[in-house]
């Protein structure tokens, strides 16, 4: 079993503008009742109180956000800033480079990619051709 789902009972909080009849935030309070089950939907008996919390950020459903690779990416990227927010101290935004400057990094860093990828396709390649020995050589 590679997951469990721990079911927290609490309530929500909604602040509601009523100059502009919308509801513009929201915040979950977990309770102290849990629950757990597998990834089936089965209840289970487990404890794992001691693992901390995940924030308790709540989507609102009408503005979805990225899912699947997607969201891997953002999640990234946002490693990636923080990665140089702790070495440049500020954002990409806020640094002053001249235009040119960013295109010689962004050349570098596609002359890397290019690097990277053509790596890969020859050991690719070379474990295909392997592979087909390997089931010549059985025949």
């Amino acid at each position: 079993m590679k997951y469990i789902n721990k079911i927290t009972t609490g309530y929500v909080i909604q602040r509601y503008n009523q100059e502009t009849q919308k509801f513009v935030s929201q915040e979950f309070y977990a309770g102290d009742d849990v629950s757990y089950e597998d990834g089936h939907g089965r209840h289970i008996k487990a404890d794992i109180t001691d693992v901390p919390y995940l924030p308790f950020d709540m989507v609102d459903p009408s503005k979805p956000g990225p899912i699947g690779t997607e969201a891997r990416v953002c999640e990234d990227i946002a490693q990636r800033q923080h990665i140089g927010l702790k070495k440049y101290g500020m954002t990409v935004e806020a640094n002053p480079l001249p235009l040119l400057k960013w295109l010689q990094h962004a050349y570098e860093e596609a002359l890397d990619l290019a690097i990277y990828l053509r790596r890969i396709i020859e050991e690719m390649i070379k474990a295909s051709e392997s592979l087909e020995r390997m089931n010549n050589e059985k025949r």
